[in-house]
């Protein structure tokens, strides 16, 4: 029987760039499904001609088309063929012209009054934009783009050093790395991992051609122009964001809810709890934006509904999501690229279901990729119990509870007429920069930006930190514990702690950080006791809300003070008594 003799990979873009430009959650919605879409098309296709000559080790190929709203595919695959390099690469070069004729014919066929040139046109500009880089080589320079330069033990050059066949539970080929001076065996990298540098250095090779300043899209003004509507100028992916769900080809391909427009609107989001029992009413506030769109007005809406209509009614979420340490679960035996591919893939599809559950609308579930737009409240359930939820899953599914990873979140919290490029820019930062490194991973970083302008942000650590290589103590840390029960006992009960609770502890900041640098705990109950003493406290838990303080102010690796005092005026904001607004 052939064996594999060469390995490959793809990657494509600009996603970030694509969905930049985009004003609208159907816009930025297909910004993200048109690369993912673009993916499975080429791998299916490589897979129905190739068939049994190719192996892809990542991601899962679906034995299915994806109908549902969120993409599936990432923008990188990487697999194994017993097909020459040369062979490899014109499969490669042809499949990916294809691909990219079917969506210029795609968008072509959108709408036949719109578009002012030919399918040519479409296809050069589309050549021109999508960013899709690919290699093939063979098993033996594979692996040594990755070949220590050095034996670890006798410090033998790597003209030393032989690579010998791993062993392998699947059809995966990976290599170990023998010194034939000391005969030590080092692990060669994992084929993922030598891939991805290759479609790193690849990717670092984008480029973009710019249009003509008299016929550049007026909404991204970086490239020709091809459509008209509304008396805008549109090239082709700005066309092909604002007016996809015209197309009755992909409402045939993806399944939709009934009387939503192929992806819901902020509006529709952020009030997606109210809808089932108050249709008409909603019906009743509903308009036309000078894009013809159905729009909802919630101020409207607020005075028909008076007292059901809560806060969090005019906020919605962002949430973007990224597994930890995923390379310290592929070097675990068993765990395989391709057997690793399979359980993201089922994670994937369980966080969908999750996602609907929570009345939300992926945009993307990448494996361990997630980025989905969500109601901050739902059936008595809040966005942070999605995600505490979605975390749970990630363990038992991909992780299978052996504790070699986790996963991060970046939850952002916004009022529905802030720009939804910038919201989405501040999600990625909160869960890059925030909860993946100033938190050590594992964590969720929140941010609020109320309609002021007033942001409450704080981070929940999922795993201490120290306990994510002590897998015998890895369990839900105490302070997390502690917000959820204070969150479901307001949510449960509005007045079990006084309004205004926030700005009045905040009157007494110095005080209780001085209390924090003593560590003077039971000062701390003095305070309490000294300062919420009034007949009017006697009806609220206090004694609730001074645990609550002292365990994210005194326990191992305490919070500061003000940022204590924002998870509280975040949990606030649930019950819609928030201290600012």
């Amino acid at each position: 029987m052939q064996e594999f003799t060469t390995y490959a990979g793809l990657t494509i873009g600009p996603i970030y760039e694509t969905m930049r430009h985009s004003k609208k959650t159907r816009e930025q919605w297909f910004g993200s499904y048109f690369f993912s879409w673009f993916m499975e098309y080429i791998m299916i296709e490589l897979s129905q001609k190739l068939g049994d000559e190719i192996f892809f080790l990542t991601p899962h190929l679906m034995d299915r088309p994806n109908i549902s709203y969120g993409g599936k595919y990432p923008d990188r695959f990487v697999l194994q063929a017993k097909n020459s390099v040369e062979n490899m690469y014109a499969e490669m070069d042809t499949i990916c012209s294809k691909t990219r004729l079917f969506f210029s014919q795609f968008i072509y066929g959108i709408s036949d009054k719109q578009i002012n040139v030919e399918i040519d046109a479409i296809d050069q500009f589309l050549a021109s934009f999508l960013q899709i880089r690919f290699f093939c080589m063979t098993i033996d320079d594979f692996f040594k783009v990755k070949q220590p330069q050095i034996c670890p033990k006798c410090q033998a050059s790597n003209e030393h050093l032989k690579s010998i066949a791993a062993d392998c539970n699947s059809k995966e080929i990976a290599v170990n790395w023998q010194c034939t001076q000391c005969n030590a065996i080092h692990a060669g990298a994992s084929p993922v991992d030598i891939a991805y540098t290759i479609l790193d250095s690849l990717e670092s090779s984008f480029m973009f051609s710019p249009g003509k300043s008299d016929q550049t899209c007026d909404v991204c003004k970086l490239h020709p122009a091809c459509a008209s509507a509304k008396e805008e100028r549109l090239c082709p992916i700005c066309f092909m964001k604002r007016f996809a769900h015209q197309s009755e080809y992909l409402r045939n391909r993806v399944y939709f809810e009934k009387e939503f427009r192929v992806f819901p609107s902020i509006q529709e989001i952020s009030i997606h709890s109210l809808e089932k029992e108050y249709p008409d009413i909603i019906k009743t506030c509903t308009q036309r934006d000078k894009h013809n769109d159905q729009e909802i007005n919630l101020e409207a809406l607020q005075k028909k509904l008076g007292n059901v209509f809560q806060t969090y009614h005019k906020y919605f979420a962002i949430i973007l999501a990224d597994g930890d340490n995923l390379g310290q679960l592929a070097s675990v035996p068993g765990n395989d690229a391709h057997e690793l591919s399979r359980r993201l893939f089922e994670f994937a599809e369980r966080t969908e279901v999750l996602i609907r559950d929570y009345g939300g609308y992926p945009i993307f579930l990448g494996g361990d990729d997630i980025l989905a737009f969500m109601p901050v409240c739902y059936q008595d359930q809040t966005v942070l119990d999605f995600v505490k939820h979605v975390s749970g899953e990630y363990m038992n599914i991909v992780d299978c509870n052996i504790k070699k990873t986790s996963i991060s979140f970046g939850v952002n919290i916004v009022y529905y007429k802030f720009p939804l490029a910038r919201a989405l820019n501040d999600a990625r930062y909160l869960l890059e920069d925030v909860a993946k490194n100033e938190a050590n991973k594992a964590s969720i970083a929140v941010s609020l930006t109320k309609h002021s302008g007033a942001k409450t942000e704080f981070v929940l650590n999922l795993i201490e930190p120290d306990k994510l290589i002590e897998p015998d103590k890895l369990i839900e840390p105490d302070k997390l514990q502690s917000f959820y029960k204070l969150q479901n006992q307001l949510r449960q009960n509005k007045k079990s702690i006084p309004r205004g609770i926030v700005y009045n502890l905040r009157r007494f900041k110095k005080i209780v950080e001085e209390l924090q640098k003593l560590q003077a705990p039971d000062r701390l109950n003095a305070f309490f006791a000294n300062n919420f003493n009034e007949p009017i406290f006697a009806q609220y838990q206090m004694e609730a809300l001074e645990n609550f303080v002292k365990q994210f102010l005194f326990s191992d690796r305490p919070r500061k003070f003000e940022e204590v005092l924002n998870m509280l005026n975040f949990i606030k904001f649930l019950t819609d008594e928030a201290d600012h607004e």
